[in-house]
């Protein structure tokens, strides 16, 4: 996630200061990367509390911050990657091309130039309405326009809460949550679907879920998003299905061409008959029959999940003492869910 916003720290108002920070925080607590212009301002706050949240997971930060500076600018701290930039309008532009999506913070010119640049790229933005400056202008008109600038993958109502007033640290807290857990893995998914079908080269992943869980999936796919940009994986869920066409031949030729099944295992899969009666048997059998094909699941809440007969035969990942569900807080849900990811990652090395 590229973050920017006002580089003048004596410009900063309160709102834009709790939302830098509330945004840094969040981000590494949920382990997404961090990308920042090395600014003072937005740019500092945003990047000095996410460097303190990765520490305390003991994380490798050459992991996470990619800092994109020009050649004389000196930055506040010598962490993650540093890339230097001429001072021009690459200075805007460059650190998009290491971005997957955008949260701008107030600003006073640079912001709303880089907004543009987003929006000719048709990359997810998220301007915080509440937070003034550019981000503020670039809310309203996205919003007034939203028939022109749409958001991929939500509508124009879960956009008008990036509106909010930003008056204390819950409402910020509140903000950065909703962007990051609810806004960007559907706004990815949006941007990723036509790629997904057309990477014919790449190992393919099959999602077994229920229609309840579809934010599980999505948030997923927003995890295996740079492994499918690199065109090493490809996903399909039933919502990839394509018009004209007939569901029950499509999710088939899925099931049967596919190199990795994934089962989201919950007390909405055990009522699927289709699941239970059609896909489970035909993965166990590729699973006995091919040494090519993996099926993988893994306990998104309690229930009976040895309902589905064969299942136990498959470890879950994370195994099955303990659900996803249960975890103590949402960032310890996302990596439990990193867990998935990698293990997936590993399988297909």
């Amino acid at each position: 996630m590229l973050v920017v916003g006002t580089g003048i720290p004596s410009d900063l108002n309160a709102s834009e200061r709790l939302a830098a920070r509330a945004i840094g925080k969040s981000l590494a607590q949920y382990q997404y990367g961090l990308i920042t212009g090395g600014w003072p301002g937005v740019d500092e706050i945003a990047t000095k509390s996410y460097i303190d949240e990765i520490r305390s997971k003991n994380l490798d930060l050459s992991d996470y911050l990619i800092q994109v500076v020009t050649e004389e600018r000196q930055v506040f701290c010598e962490e993650g990657h540093i890339v230097r930039v001429p001072q021009n309008t690459r200075e805007w532009l460059e650190s998009q091309k290491f971005a997957d999506a955008i949260i701008f913070v107030g600003g006073r010119g640079g912001t709303y130039v880089t907004w543009l640049g987003a929006l000719h790229g048709g990359m997810p933005r998220f301007p915080l309405g509440g937070s003034s400056g550019d981000a503020n202008i670039a809310f309203k008109q996205t919003y007034e326009y939203w028939e022109l600038m749409p958001i991929p993958g939500i509508d124009q109502v879960q956009f008008k809460e990036l509106g909010r007033s930003i008056k204390t640290e819950s409402d910020a807290t509140w903000l950065a949550e909703y962007i990051i857990r609810e806004l960007l893995p559907r706004s990815l998914d949006a941007v990723d679907a036509v790629q997904r079908r057309n990477t014919d080269d790449a190992k393919s992943i099959f999602i077994s879920y229920s229609h309840n869980d579809e934010g599980w999936v999505n948030r997923l796919r927003t995890l295996l998003r740079p492994a499918e940009k690199r065109g090493l994986i490809s996903t399909w869920v039933d919502k990839d299905i394509e018009e004209g066409r007939g569901w029950e031949s499509q999710i088939q030729s899925q099931l049967t061409k596919s190199n990795f099944a994934l089962i989201l295992m919950s007390k909405n899969l055990l009522k699927s008959d289709y699941v239970k009666n059609v896909e489970l048997p035909m993965f166990l059998q590729r699973e006995r029959d091919e040494s090519e094909f993996h099926l993988f699941w893994v306990l998104l809440e309690p229930c009976n999940w040895e309902y589905f007969s064969g299942l136990d035969k498959v470890q879950a990942i994370g195994g099955v003492k303990s659900s996803i569900s249960e975890c103590r807080t949402d960032a310890d849900k996302q990596v439990r869910l990193i867990q998935v990811v990698e293990r997936l990652m590993q399988a297909l090395s």
